[in-house]
Parts: C-alpha cells; sequence; structure tokens
C-alpha cells in the first residue's frame, strides 16, 4: 500500500546522504573550470605611472609621466587576477629610457617633453614585467617632465681611515679615480656644496696594496655623475733614518754676513725598505730662502732631497734665526 508520507521521508534521507558528495563534486567541477579558464591568455590594458631617464642637457637625469600611459597586454587569468587584487604601487611604475633625440620640447610649458609611441614601443617592451606580453600601446604620445638643472664640477674628498702595520706605510698616498664628479641639480642646491666625500671606509693595520670601491655621501635634491669612487693605496715596508745637516743661505744679499741659531738641523727621512742605501750630505739641499724671511729675523727651513725613493721628510727645528753681521 502506498504510503506517501513514508514515501517522503525517503527521498529526504536519500538527498541528505548524497548532499556532501554533490557538494564536493560542485566544488570540484567549480574548481576545474575556474582552472582551465584561468590558464587561458587574455588581452587587457592598464595603466602606469612611467619614470623615464635620458640624456637632456642641463636637465634632470630623470623625469616622471604627467598622466598614466595605457598599454595593452597579454597574460594568463592568474595574472591578470595578481595584478588587479594584489600588486603594490611599485608595480605600476614602469622604467625605463628615452633617448633625448626622441623627445620634443614643449612649446607652452619650458619643463614638458613630448615622446611618441612609435619611438618608445620598443623601450617599454623591454622595461615590462615578465608577467606580461606587451602587445601595443594605447596611449599615443607620452607626456614627461624633466626640471631644469645646472651643472657643477666638483673635488672629492676622502673620509676614509687608514692606519698601517708598524713598519709600513704609503709612499704616494690615497689615490681617488675619480678625484672629481659632476653634480646635477636646481641651482639653489648645487651652488652651496664645493666638495664631495666618501663615506669613512676604515683600512686598518694596512701591510700590502689596498684596491676597491667607496660610496660617495649624496645629499638630498642632488645627483651625482657617479655615485661610488675607486681607490687604490700604495703599502710598503720603509726604511727610517736621521742625518744631522747644515743650513746653507740662499737669495740672500750679498756681504750680508748672514748665520744661523742653530746653524744644524737634524733630518729624518724614510726610504722603501728595497731601496734603502746610505745617505750623506751630497743627497739633501737643506736652506733657508732670504725671500720668505718672517719679521725680517726667523725663517723656516727648506729640506729637499735628490734621491727619487726618500720621502717623508722632517727637520727638527722646523725655524731658525737669522743673524747679520
Amino acid at each position: 500500500m502506498f504510503r506517501p508520507g513514508r514515501t517522503i521521508r525517503s527521498i529526504f534521507k536519500k538527498v541528505r546522504d548524497n548532499a556532501i558528495p554533490m557538494a564536493v563534486s560542485l566544488l570540484l567541477a567549480f574548481f576545474m573550470w575556474g582552472i582551465l579558464y584561468l590558464s587561458k591568455d587574455y588581452i587587457t590594458s592598464f595603466d602606469y605611472s612611467a619614470e623615464v631617464s635620458s640624456n637632456l642637457m642641463h636637465r634632470a637625469h630623470t623625469g616622471a609621466s604627467v598622466k598614466p600611459m595605457t598599454i595593452a597586454v597579454r597574460a594568463s587569468g592568474f595574472k591578470l587576477i595578481k595584478r588587479y587584487f594584489f600588486s603594490s604601487a611599485e608595480d605600476q611604475v614602469i622604467r625605463f629610457y628615452v633617448d633625448g633625440k626622441h623627445l620634443f620640447h614643449s612649446k607652452t610649458n619650458p619643463n614638458m617633453f613630448m615622446a611618441l609611441s612609435r619611438t618608445i614601443k620598443d623601450d617599454v617592451k623591454e622595461a615590462m614585467d615578465n608577467d606580461f606580453m606587451f602587445e601595443r600601446l594605447i596611449s599615443d604620445t607620452l607626456y614627461l617632465e624633466f626640471q631644469h638643472q645646472i651643472n657643477r664640477k666638483v673635488p672629492v674628498i676622502s673620509d676614509m681611515k687608514l692606519s698601517f702595520k708598524e713598519q709600513y706605510t704609503s709612499v704616494h698616498g690615497l689615490r681617488l679615480s675619480p678625484d672629481s664628479v659632476v653634480l646635477y641639480g636646481d641651482s639653489s642646491v648645487v651652488a652651496r656644496i664645493n666638495e664631495v666625500h666618501t663615506y669613512p671606509l676604515p683600512l686598518n693595520n694596512l701591510s700590502h696594496e689596498r684596491r676597491g670601491h667607496v660610496l660617495l655621501q649624496n645629499p638630498s635634491g642632488v645627483d651625482y655623475s657617479s655615485n661610488d669612487v675607486s681607490y687604490s693605496i700604495d703599502v710598503e715596508r720603509f726604511f727610517e733614518a736621521q742625518i744631522p745637516l747644515y743650513i746653507e743661505p740662499r737669495h740672500f744679499p750679498y756681504g750680508s754676513g748672514v748665520f744661523f741659531t742653530p746653524n744644524q738641523v737634524l733630518v729624518k727621512y724614510r726610504m722603501p725598505f728595497n731601496k734603502r742605501r746610505p745617505l750623506d750630505a751630497r743627497d739633501f739641499d737643506v736652506y733657508v730662502d732670504y725671500r720668505k724671511l718672517i719679521d725680517g729675523s726667523y725663517a723656516r727651513i727648506e729640506v729637499r732631497s735628490n734621491d727619487k725613493h726618500v720621502f717623508g721628510l722632517e727637520c727638527d727645528p722646523q725655524f731658525v734665526q737669522c743673524n747679520f753681521n
């Protein structure tokens, strides 16, 4: 005999028992459908801000786009979803180089330059993220601002900290290359900078030649022709000695009868250890120049050596009194 109540309960029981498998099947089907369609490539467009470097004279090295540049790209659905929902501000900036000959100066805005899409499309394509395939530039013209700048050449000053192992030194000292850099920036900023300093890189207990690169300290608002310089320093073991020598007069008036107090000085000198040899008075010039007298009676002692390997000359005392008969 047909019993409606029992039949309905039986149907609901079957549905309940199969609900979870059916739901799982639907989810798997939806997932497979998503995988299939998101794996396909699609063409769409994105807006990018452009930062363009160039070689324009008396202009900033880098210019920024006035308005976004629209680019048509091809990418998989997965990558497009990532771009739409998970990209950062940095991901929306594209950087590339454009030769100044492809930039046209605006007649109405002194800092505005324009680049036609047909001249920059290859540069944009090369700069694109690997996740996207470049299709075409939708924007026909890219508008850029390059601020006016002046340039000025200033010397590089070393702030490197040097120390040597005992009995070692540098004959020629620290050398920087280049020894000067060109500053680019606003005239009010560049005019205040007379020199550029390296970072205080320490080189301690030196006993052999050292070479390398050191960064330059860069104040805000200024670009450099180089952000670092190479350095080299020769290091040699040295021999040190001293010798007493008499002082000679130079350029004193004839018949002045000058004599010095004291009339003898102790000269200290250094030589590379492998070039050392006995030296005597014939290897030195120790003199007082009449043209450099101080208050008519005192003068600094000048010391020179005829041996090209001698360095680090010092004399004690450094000044003498000139007496006239």
